[in-house]
């Protein structure tokens, strides 16, 4: 037999189904942005070590661009030639907007010769913002 129900009392039930696609979203969204962010940072390097510096703020759009001690430019761990990373640096800064800054990843023993066309090539594709990684003396 079924039980009485109230005719003026609205029925009041929680649709669980868009709460659960935004959480299973926000799961996609982390495991992609973690695999890159691990994917740019791959390929160990011996950065300096420096005494002073600053801390940079994460919340900003960094690309990255390492050297390796093979002096091979890479992104996105790809091993690129400086023109083609002079283009893909283009086409990130216009996605990202005027105030892109690149962070670069330099091994210690590359010497500055190799480091002189990046910089060059960073300055023609319109970046204004450059980052040395470093790693703190302790």
């Amino acid at each position: 037999m079924r039980s009485p129900t109230r005719t003026n009392s609205p029925i009041q039930r929680v649709n669980m189904t868009p709460m659960i696609d935004v959480v299973f979203l926000l799961i996609i969204f982390f495991l992609v942005s973690s695999h890159l962010a691990r994917r740019e940072i791959r390929y160990p390097v011996e950065l300096a070590a420096t005494a002073t510096g600053e801390r940079i703020d994460t919340g900003d759009a960094f690309i990255t661009v390492t050297i390796d001690a093979q002096h091979q430019v890479r992104m996105s761990g790809v091993v690129v030639s400086v023109g083609q990373m002079q283009t893909r640096i283009r086409q990130k800064r216009d996605a990202i907007g005027r105030d892109a800054a690149v962070r670069l990843r330099i091994d210690r023993s590359v010497p500055f010769q190799f480091v002189r066309p990046v910089l060059t090539a960073l300055t023609e594709a319109g970046i204004r913002r450059v980052g040395l990684a470093s790693e703190a003396i302790r």
